[in-house]
């Protein structure tokens, strides 16, 4: 009841503000929006306290937190971009897919659970009640734009799939924070090589 009295006409409306400005504004806010929207999921701020609880503080909340963000902002520009645009959610999906697959073998197994697992808590409440009746709205600005009436206007190609695409991005994401933990392993490890000496080095000298 609070989500149909509430949230969804207010992310509609705000869709159809947002189908009034300039293509560039209108991905640059969507892409803002889709910063902080992630930050309102409470299952987010759980997920990400249990991780730093597995990881024994190796993995940061806040390093995690701003991961999401990062990516759900992503994945709703890629959304208000196809919405203007009006392309096939497909590709955006098939390379999604291909990158996560092969990250999955550049990243650590526990950033591969927890990206998948950031996936489906990324595309939680917020997401369906919110942030895609804005892009609903977007469309319907766009499409009444173009003189077209609301039975010509294409919402399934244009509007839906930016869950799918919310599921998708902080799977990569995380992923891409999981391939850099390695790199910075192996920096450090580089780093404390030179330090190692041989055994002549140990050797003391007399005089």
């Amino acid at each position: 009841t609070g989500t149909g009295a509430a949230m969804t006409p207010i992310g509609f409306e705000v869709g159809k503000s947002l189908g009034l400005q300039p293509s560039w504004l209108i991905i640059l806010i969507a892409f803002i929006i889709g910063l902080v929207t992630i930050l309102c999921e409470p299952a987010v701020h759980v997920l990400t306290a249990q991780m730093e609880e597995i990881s024994d503080g190796n993995i940061k909340k806040g390093t995690v937190l701003l991961t999401l963000s990062l990516g759900v902002g992503a994945a709703i520009g890629l959304a208000a971009i196809r919405t203007v645009f009006d392309f096939s959610i497909m590709f955006y999906m098939i390379p999604g897919y291909i990158i996560s697959i092969v990250l999955m073998f550049a990243c650590p197994d526990i950033y591969t659970a927890m990206a998948f697992d950031s996936g489906g808590t990324a595309s939680g409440p917020m997401s369906s009640s919110f942030v895609l009746p804005m892009i609903v709205g977007i469309t319907a600005t766009l499409g009444a734009n173009k003189g077209l009436a609301d039975a010509e206007i294409n919402y399934y190609n244009q509007s839906f799939g930016v869950i799918a695409l919310i599921a998708l991005t902080p799977v990569i994401a995380i992923q891409i924070l999981g391939v850099s933990q390695n790199i910075k392993k192996a920096k450090a490890r580089s780093i404390m090589r030179q330090h190692v000496y041989t055994a002549s080095d140990a050797q003391i000298i007399h005089f």
